[in-house]
């Protein structure tokens, strides 16, 4: 479900949900352009590339589909902002609950006042150190793996030729 849109700008935002969710994110993206937030709804990888701001509305439907995980993925990777919607009052996935969140269960008002006050204390930079640090540790955790087979194997071939010579 994407929003009409000729070219999204780099400082926009982007406004990414499960199909349950998707009449919700069209409401807020235009609600959020009202008050001067350019805010759109696209799951075009081009789209989420340009912009600097990822809004991931969260329901137990959008949990449930996992279609958050590609642009939160994408945003992380990048350093970019990440701000999640919590609806119904959903349990946030512990990596969408350490991040900034905004709680539209307490009201619609009170959720969009939320997001203001999230864009408005946004980091100018958000620190690309995260996604270096997790590709280091993925690497270490990839190489002990192997380092662990390569161990194994070469037990195994001792305890064969043990046995062999018994």
């Amino acid at each position: 479900m994407d929003d009409a849109v000729d070219s999204i700008k780099e400082q926009s935002i982007l406004i990414s949900s499960g199909a349950a969710d998707g009449p919700f994110a069209v409401q807020l993206a235009t609600d959020l352009r009202e008050i001067g937030f350019p805010a759109y709804v696209s799951t075009e990888v081009n789209n989420l590339k340009a912009c600097d701001t990822l809004v991931l509305v969260i329901s137990p439907e959008a949990l449930s589909e996992k279609t958050w995980q590609r642009p939160y993925e994408l945003f992380l990777s990048q350093g970019k902002f990440i701000c999640s919607v919590r609806l119904n009052g959903v349990q946030l996935p512990p990596q969408l609950d350490a991040l900034e969140w905004v709680d539209f269960s307490l009201g619609y008002q009170v959720g969009v006042n939320g997001l203001r006050s999230a864009f408005a204390n946004k980091p100018a930079a958000v620190s690309s150190q995260v996604p270096e640090q997790l590709a280091i540790s993925s690497r270490i955790i990839v190489i002990s793996m192997v380092l662990a087979v390569v161990l194994l194997v070469i037990g195994l071939i001792v305890a064969i030729i043990v046995l062999e010579a018994v």
